[in-house]
């Protein structure tokens, strides 16, 4: 995380973090369909613990579902 990333506590934004989790689920919908996806909604996000600066966040994406529309 670096200090662009986080508020002046140094806790990172959590729309920074939901940013990457779109851009890392997108990548994954892309690769398994092939042609270009996006992320159309999430039902919920629930953050346990704060990221600080200087942290390295992993985030993953597992694709469980397609549909054509």
């Amino acid at each position: 995380v670096l200090p662009s990333h986080a508020n002046t506590t140094g806790i990172t934004f959590g729309g920074q973090i939901m940013a990457w989790m779109e851009t890392c689920a997108s990548i994954s919908a892309t690769k398994h369909a092939r042609h270009f996806c996006i992320v159309v909604s999430a039902d919920e996000l629930h953050f346990l613990q704060p990221t600080y600066v200087g942290e390295a966040v992993t985030i993953r994406s597992v694709v469980t579902r397609l549909f054509s529309t």
